[in-house]
Parts: C-alpha cells; sequence; structure tokens
C-alpha cells in the first residue's frame, strides 16, 4: 500500500503533556511562598507557552495525526525554587498522567520496549514516561522505582544547574557569555552525584538524555553508557551547522557522532530559535528550517540515528504549521516528499524505537532480539 494511502505513525521523543493538568499534590510542606511561586509558574506557561491559551498537546490531536509519544514529566517551579522529595514529587505526576490516559479509549502506557514495538507495530497510540532534569530523580537510590514504573529516558540537564550535570543555555533571549556570567556553574561535566545517577541508570534500564548538557557531561554519559553497551540519546536539540556555531544547546558534528556511536539517536526540536540560521535574517521559519536540520543530522549521524523530538508545550515558539501537535501529519507528508518511504519511516518512528529497545529496561526480555530488525 503507498505511503499517502495507509497512515505512518509517528513516535515524538519530547513532548510535555503533563504541563497542562494541575498541580500535583506535594508529599511534604511547602512554605506559603513557595506554594505561590508554583501557581505563578502555571499560570506563566499557561499565557507564554500555549497556543491561544490552549494546550498544543492533546490526546485527541494526537490521535488525529497518528502520533506516540514519549510524556516529559516535568515541573518548572521545582527547578526554579527547589523540590521537597522530589522522587515522590515525580512519581505523583506519572500516575496524575495515567489517570488521564486510561480515560482515553485507544490509549496505553507502554513501559518497556517490547510494549512500544507491539503498540507501534499496531499503530495504536501510547506514551512513555520520561523525566525532564536530573533534580526530579533525586538520589541514585531512586532509580529502581523509576525504572519500575517505566520510565525510558531522563534528561539529567535543564536550564539550571542543580547538582547533577553542568548545562548549556537553553534560554533563547540570552547569549551564552551573558548566561555563564549570570549562572556560573562548579563543574564543567557531571557532578560525583551525577555521575552516580547516570550509572545507576545504566545499570537499570533507563536511557541518558544528554540534551542541555555541556559536551564535557556527553562525553562522560556516553563513556558511562559504553560500559553495558547502552546507547545514549539526546531527545530534542538541533545540529549547530545548520543554525549557529554560537548556540552550545545545539550539536556539534562530533558530539552527533559521540551519539550515534552508542547506537543512540538525536531528536530535531521543533523550535524556531535552535534551529533559525541567524545569518539567514529572512528565511522563513517554517518547516523548511526542520527539514534542513533533519537532512544536516542525517548526513553527519546516519540514516538510522535521526528522529523527531519536538518539545510541544516546552516553553517553545515552534516553527511555522507545527503550532500544535494535530498538525504532525505535516511534518510527516513534508518527509515523505523529501525521501523514501522507509527512510521517512526510520526517521518518524523506527529509529527512536531502535534506540529505545538497545537502552530501555534492564529486565528487557520482550522484544529485546528484534531490536536490530526494527
Amino acid at each position: 500500500m503507498p505511503a499517502r494511502q495507509r497512515t505512518i505513525p509517528v513516535f515524538d521523543l519530547h513532548t510535555h503533556l503533563p504541563i497542562q493538568f494541575p498541580l500535583v499534590a506535594r508529599p511534604c510542606e511547602i512554605p506559603p511562598w513557595t506554594a505561590f511561586n508554583r501557581g505563578l509558574m502555571a499560570l506563566a506557561n499557561g499565557a507564554a507557552n500555549f497556543h491561544r491559551l490552549r494546550p498544543r498537546v492533546s490526546l485527541s490531536g494526537a490521535e488525529t495525526a497518528s502520533v506516540s509519544f514519549a510524556s516529559v514529566l516535568f515541573s518548572p517551579a521545582d527547578e526554579v525554587w527547589g523540590s521537597c522529595e522530589p522522587a515522590r514529587n515525580v512519581m505523583a505526576q506519572l500516575r496524575q498522567v495515567e489517570v488521564e490516559v486510561y480515560r482515553r479509549r485507544g490509549w496505553k502506557i507502554a513501559r518497556n520496549p517490547g510494549e512500544l514495538r507491539a503498540a507501534m507495530d499496531a499503530n495504536q497510540r501510547c506514551i512513555v514516561h520520561c523525566i525532564e532534569g536530573g533534580f526530579s530523580v533525586g538520589s541514585p537510590d531512586a532509580v529502581p522505582d523509576l525504572a519500575a514504573a517505566g520510565v525510558a529516558y531522563v534528561t539529567l540537564a535543564h536550564l539550571f544547574f542543580r547538582g547533577v550535570s553542568a548545562c548549556v543555555n537553553g534560554i533563547p533571549f540570552l547569549d551564552d557569555a551573558r548566561f555563564s556570567k549570570l549562572f556560573p556553574m562548579p563543574v564543567e561535566g557531571l557532578t560525583a552525584e551525577g555521575t552516580k545517577i547516570a550509572e545507576a541508570m545504566v545499570a537499570h534500564g533507563i536511557v541518558i538524555d544528554v540534551t542541555h548538557m555541556t559536551e564535557r557531561a556527553i562525553h562522560e554519559s556516553a563513556a558511562i553508557a559504553r560500559v553495558k553497551g547502552r546507547p545514549i540519546v539526546a531527545s530534542h536539540t538541533a545540529p549547530r551547522a545548520t543554525s549557529s556555531e554560537e548556540y552550545l544547546l545545539n550539536l556539534s558534528d562530533e558530539t552527533m557522532r559521540c551519539i550515534r556511536d552508542t547506537g543512540g539517536v538525536i531528536g530535531v526540536i521543533a523550535f524556531k530559535h535552535w534551529l533559525h540560521d541567524p545569518a539567514r535574517p529572512k528565511e522563513r521559519q517554517d518547516l523548511t528550517i526542520m527539514l534542513r536540520a533533519i537532512e544536516h543530522v542525517r548526513t553527519i549521524a546516519g540514516d538510522d540515528h535521526v528522529a523527531i523530538g519536538c518539545d510541544l508545550d516546552g516553553f517553545i515558539e515552534p516553527v511555522e504549521g507545527l503550532d500544535r501537535i494535530a498538525n504532525l501529519g505535516r511534518l510527516r507528508n513534508a518527509l515523505l516528499d523529501a525521501y523514501s518511504e522507509d527512510l521517512a519511516e526510520k526517521i518518524l518512528w523506527k529509529n527512536a524505537l531502535r534506540a529505545l529497545m538497545l537502552g530501555w529496561s534492564a529486565a528487557r526480555a520482550p522484544g529485546r532480539g528484534a531490536a536490530a530488525g526494527v
């Protein structure tokens, strides 16, 4: 059957579904000022991030576009003002997401790569849990419980240094030099605690996501993953070569090869700012710049190591035409126009699945031997 007559599924490696839900109750008392700040952050998210005050991500929209996705467990307020009992907090948000998903007919939670593969093969909608910010893990002791709950990957670094990994500037309105002055970091790579968390993740089958990390932290993470033959991934990013060499958040060609060499995958973000080339001020900021990034990642890392990680509702301004998850069918059609059906399908979901099957779940018996045949 021609590709346009059958719906090729999409797997988005980084999508912020939980951020639209009510704040979860904390397992510990928090000062009134912190509670106020958490509420203020939630209002700011709706005003600054959503499209016309409506979330860009919805389960109904994902159904329309035949999209499954990694659902990002993340609390902006916890990153800014601190988190009490972080692992319990993130588990509470995980349960909140599952309640919402189980209310929808035809959706499921994939807790291991075998379940994810079965869902994708059947073109059934599903979500996978992931965490953004190592501060939400708290300590290496929390890793086994997160793995048992089905968490597939953790982005150890994020916008600010929180004792786990050095990070690069992820704030669009700050240049990298000013960010470094405002937010100095005591390490250039992983901290001692961050190293222990990364080692525990690899041991228990949670993939290390190196997005937001410094290059030193990325290479340290790759070394930890290689000990167990596991991949690292960059779930939502862009190449420097097609945007700006000054964007340290984006990946150098060398770093993309490092991810490739672990068997990992690079998810291309849909964020205008990190995709746009400032040397081309008049260029269209639509799917064209996302496709340019995809092609460069494919050229440097290979056909098996490029994927999609839009970061919708992650405080981004998406490229024109992808203002909500329901419009990801436009990206699918653009990839089918640009590449063969087989290659488009790899980019849309098969590469992400292959990488996750190599690294996710220490007890990953279901489907493990099929990884090479994805």
